[in-house]
């Protein structure tokens, strides 16, 4: 799991949430 701020805005935090989520739910699935 990637969690490091690029830049000091909550755009960017928004991206990186949504991200995260949508990642993790294959790779969970899969094992």
């Amino acid at each position: 799991i990637e969690l490091r701020p690029v830049a000091p805005t909550t755009e960017t935090w928004k991206w990186d949430l949504q991200t995260i989520p949508v990642r993790i739910i294959p790779v969970e699935q899969h094992v």
